[in-house]
């Protein structure tokens, strides 16, 4: 029987629920200014990737050779195998360009789907720094702290997209970085402490994935390894190292057997040929990366003054500066590699935005000297310090109002890398004059050009780098070494001395030579003149100009 409620009661039921919503209201209030700050950072960013979406030739000049990729994996033909004229593989694992393999089949293979699986990726990796960030308060048993973490992760976030011109403007390229970036982020959140052992175990897959998508995971399955045991039990740092490094060791292993030892040489070895600037592991990219992030620094060294007072340390907040640690190590040593650029910044970027987020959430628990719900979750180091009265607010929206000056000191200025109007018409006329030439063209900085004309594509100029002009050896055998190295350079010469190539453009940047050429063709025009030559907008500056053709035929 239904009970009967009066006049009276209903409108005391409602008054307590608009009590309610006028608390939650007052007490987000303080959040609103840094909220909308960051919402303005994720719409700037998106209204970039969106102008560059549909852009329909290189942003970047190994984008076409990343298609390239992906278009030999839809025609069964091996990315890991003897260099060639016809390919030479990057020096990358293989999974970016097997996704966009995948996707093609029912979207087409375009620059659009490489930039909109790579802005997914980096939307995803976004969500992952929040989330972790949000982590750091679901600790503790405070409403008001879960809201300086809900805006603190959003303001790490907006750091993150805020160096989009910093870290080579490459999050939505063809590139393999954003995709890298997802999957370490969603493999280390699925590890952080107070996961379960199937989050342990989805993490190290997701972690080996991270690994088959860019090399630069292998430091943080190794960090991971070593922080899920200490803040998660010796078990489970066991079951991670062996997930982790059994699956990717099979997985190699089988690579190298179906590539007959060619995946190895790829992925490593000619890695190894690459020169070493040393002093950019320290201190120069250290010290660069500390000036670029300076203000975000300060939070950081405010929570361990506090972690000393207070002698306690959230097991959380432990885990995410090893990562933090682990990703600028990485950006060190991977931005000394010759020819390495700024998208080495990646790693230090985003894990460095997430630890200071967190340490902006652990400072009001720390002044605060809130006890974590969880057992285990905090490590003690004796007796605590006395709380400090309304402190935790206090460090709050302190902490938030050093997230946010970083904002304003490090505005998105993304115009460089942005492309205009005349960028889309030496484009669009650049295609048409491909396209009219027939399939037949040879533009070894841009192999994806020949695809678009027609023809099937070719090898990208970074492997004659790579393969040939490298001193050191490519595989243990220096006889085979010089075959391997002859039959390239052969190939090469031989596509010239028949005139396979109806014509070849070369870009306005130093490049390796390229055996034959001048023997067998000749320079005819300079496609600048036209306005048929669209520039990089990003990565190594270059734009397609000069046309050779067989001597003795006309363009």
């Amino acid at each position: 029987m239904a009970t009967h409620v009066g006049p009276t009661e209903v409108a005391g039921r409602i008054s307590v629920r608009v009590g309610r919503a006028k608390r939650a209201i007052s007490s987000h209030l303080p959040f609103l200014p840094f909220i909308i700050l960051a919402t303005w950072v994720f719409v700037v960013l998106a209204r970039v990737f969106l102008s560059r979406l549909s852009y329909p030739v290189d942003l970047e000049w190994m984008e076409g050779g990343t298609l390239t990729h992906a278009l030999r994996l839809g025609r069964g033909e091996p990315l890991y195998a003897e260099p060639s004229v016809d390919f030479v593989s990057f020096l990358y694992t293989p999974l970016y360009p097997a996704v966009l393999c995948a996707l093609a089949k029912a979207f087409g293979l375009s620059y659009t789907l490489g930039r909109a699986v790579s802005i997914l990726a980096f939307s995803g990796a976004v969500s992952f720094l929040v989330a972790a960030v949000r982590g750091i308060a679901q600790q503790y048993e405070s409403e008001e702290l879960r809201s300086v973490a809900t805006t603190a992760g959003l303001l790490g976030a907006a750091a993150v997209c805020l160096a989009f011109p910093f870290c080579g403007a490459f999050y939505d390229l063809v590139r393999c970085d954003s995709l890298w970036l997802f999957l370490v982020s969603a493999g280390l959140y699925s590890c952080s402490p107070g996961r379960s052992m199937k989050g342990i175990v989805l993490g190290a897959l997701l972690l080996v994935f991270g690994f088959f998508t860019k090399q630069t995971a292998a430091p943080f399955m190794v960090a991971a390894a070593a922080a899920v045991a200490l803040t998660s039990g010796i078990k489970r740092g066991l079951v991670f190292t062996a997930v982790a490094f059994g699956s990717t060791a099979t997985a190699v292993l089988a690579g190298q057997y179906l590539t007959e030892g060619w995946l190895w040489i790829y992925i490593y070895r000619l890695h190894q040929s690459h020169g070493t600037l040393f002093e950019r592991i320290w201190p120069e990219t250290p010290f660069l990366l500390f000036d670029y992030g300076f203000m975000l620094l300060v939070p950081v060294a405010a929570c361990l003054l506090l972690v000393a007072l207070r002698r306690r340390l959230s097991q959380r907040l432990f885990y995410w500066a090893s990562m933090a640690a682990t990703g600028l190590a990485t950006a060190a040593v991977s931005s000394a590699t010759q020819g390495a650029y700024d998208n080495a910044y990646i790693p230090a970027v985003y894990f460095g935005a997430l630890l200071s987020a967190a340490c902006v959430v652990e400072l009001p628990a720390l002044s605060g000297g809130l006890t974590p719900a969880a057992d285990g979750a905090v490590w003690s180091f004796g007796e605590r310090n006395r709380p400090w009265p309304r402190s935790p607010r206090i460090f709050g929206l302190v902490g938030l109002a050093l997230l946010s000056a970083h904002a304003m000191i490090r505005w998105l200025d993304p115009s460089p890398h942005v492309p205009n109007q005349q960028d889309y018409a030496e484009a669009r006329r650049l295609l048409a004059y491909l396209t009219e030439q027939g399939p037949e063209a040879f533009v070894p900085c841009h192999p994806f050009y020949s695809v678009l004309a027609g023809g099937r594509g070719h090898l990208h100029v970074m492997g004659v780098n790579d393969v040939y002009t490298w001193p050191r050896t490519i595989t243990s055998d220096p006889g085979r070494d010089t075959a391997i190295k002859d039959r390239f350079r052969e190939s090469v010469m031989s596509s010239f001395r028949s005139k396979r190539w109806k014509m070849v453009i070369l870009d306005d940047c130093f490049t390796p030579r390229l055996p034959g050429l001048k023997r067998y063709y000749r320079l005819v025009e300079d496609l600048a003149r036209s306005g048929r030559a669209p520039r990089s907008l990003t990565g190594y500056p270059c734009a397609p100009r000069y046309v050779w053709v067989p001597r003795g035929e006309g363009v």
